[in-house]
């Protein structure tokens, strides 16, 4: 398992992608760490690349990532794009349907070009390349 990161200022945007086998435990520490204001100014759109993902979560998981996220409080600007492909989707899907007051402010799409759409901003495949991308967690 694998996750990585970079933050585009410029943008209000953070990139994280994830990849290999991911357990609830990665997810939650991966958002805590990244709504640690110590570690990350203020941004209001995140795009999650899990095309290499492999979820291993229940769905009591998705329900407490769901009431952690929502703990958290959820602004009128963030918005959310999941880049997925095939079972993963679905599992995403339920996952954000029952975050509590989220206001169709996450979404899950199958391109990257849906993301970017979605979060109003340009971001091409060639910027998930980007050789900065700081890792988070490698196991």
């Amino acid at each position: 398992m694998k996750i990585t990161y970079k933050f585009y200022p410029e943008r209000s945007l953070l990139v994280d992608v994830v990849e290999g086998k991911t357990v609830f435990d990665d997810l939650r520490d991966i958002f805590l760490y990244f709504s640690n204001p110590e570690l990350f100014p203020p941004y209001h759109l995140v795009l999650s690349d899990i095309t290499k993902c492999e979820l291993d979560v229940k769905l009591e998981d998705i329900t407490a990532f769901g009431n952690l996220i929502a703990g958290k409080g959820i602004t009128p600007e963030f918005r959310w794009a999941i880049f997925s492909s095939g079972a993963k989707t679905t599992a995403m899907s339920i996952m954000l349907e029952n975050i509590p007051g989220m206001n169709d402010q996450a979404r899950v799409f199958t391109s990257l070009g849906g993301c970017a759409n979605f979060l109003g901003v340009n971001f091409s495949d060639e910027e998930l390349k980007d050789p900065d991308y700081k890792v988070f967690r490698e196991v």
